[in-house]
């Protein structure tokens, strides 16, 4: 029975009993650790259940959304880079000389973008600040008529200006 001032609820995750103080709007399973935020309507108490990684500050969704379309632009990069190869070795000596450029320039950054977003994706990233660098270069494949990476790489630009996923990097 609870005491007076508190109220009983239990655990929406693993059903252990909690206690909430009265007048405090949230309290901490002691089992699981989940957090559960409670709302006081006129008529009822209602809780919310929030994930433990949640309420620690897991990854941000914008920085999964920067890993997602970086990887997206260095495949794309990748196929462009082949696409003038191809396109070199069907004129021979001269569309080579001309298309070796754009095609390795395609490949490195294509390359790289698909090792940073790999990286992002990752439960704990190494990296720890944004990759402008390579969103720059993203934007600059522009040159090569790579269109869709460099859209992609410029959103990427001012997702990564985003404080929270700043402040994610910086914390690993």
């Amino acid at each position: 029975m609870a005491g007076y001032g508190t109220t009983e609820l239990s655990c929406k995750s693993c059903g252990a009993p909690l206690r909430r103080e009265s007048g405090a709007t949230a309290t901490t399973c002691p089992y699981c650790g989940t957090a559960h935020v409670t709302k006081l309507p006129a008529d009822e108490l209602s809780i919310t259940v929030y994930e433990p990684d949640a309420v620690k500050g897991g990854k941000p969704a914008a920085l999964k959304t920067i890993a997602i379309m970086m990887l997206i632009a260095g495949i794309y990069n990748l196929l462009n880079a082949v696409g003038w190869l191809v396109v070199g070795l069907c004129f021979v000596i001269v569309g080579v000389i001309f298309t070796i450029t754009p095609a390795l320039y395609c490949g490195i950054v294509g390359t790289s973008e698909i090792i940073y977003g790999a990286k992002l994706l990752a439960e704990r990233p190494d990296i720890r600040t944004p990759p402008y660098g390579i969103s720059v270069l993203g934007v600059t494949s522009l040159l090569f008529s790579s269109i869709v990476p460099a859209i992609l790489e410029t959103i990427n630009l001012v997702l990564m200006s985003d404080t929270e996923v700043k402040e994610y990097l910086s914390s690993n």
